[in-house]
């Protein structure tokens, strides 16, 4: 059987667990990406360590490992998340903009609302009313990203 078969491929393919399994690793992760989001946020992704990102999380070191590799996987992650959920409203803006400095007037007006939603709910939920954005966090790689 020639590791190019039809067989072959499928038993490479990943099985994708279900029910409480599945529910459980979605959350792991996704616990990792909201401390790391944090922790990013308040060191800057430069000065942050992956040691800081699970200090974060009630998570053991090992299952960070599970999911990523390192920091910079986490920060393509939690970039490609901010790309997905940008996505859509900035090429709206792109497709609907008369101009360049429409466009990019427009692609600004849709980063700041969604930036301002998402460090709305991290102040609110460390109790300061402070809003401050860093060139190195995922939303404005994924802006910037999405304005090439």
């Amino acid at each position: 059987m020639s590791v190019h078969s039809p067989q072959a491929r499928k038993r490479r393919q990943r099985v994708r667990p279900s029910g409480k399994r599945a529910e459980t690793k979605a959350r792991n992760r996704q616990t990792i990406l909201d401390a790391a989001r944090s922790v990013f946020a308040e060191r800057g992704y430069s000065a942050a360590t992956v040691r800081d990102v699970i200090r974060a999380t009630p998570l053991a070191a090992g299952t960070f490992y599970k999911y990523f590799k390192s920091k910079e996987e986490v920060l393509e992650a939690l970039r490609a998340a901010a790309a997905e959920s940008m996505g859509p409203a900035l090429r709206e803006e792109r497709r609907s903009a008369a101009t360049v400095g429409a466009f990019v007037a427009g692609a600004f007006r849709t980063f700041f609302a969604h930036a301002a939603a998402k460090h709305g709910q991290l102040a609110a939920r460390k109790g300061s009313g402070v809003f401050a954005l860093r060139a190195d966090e995922p939303e404005m790689l994924a802006a910037f990203a999405e304005l090439r």
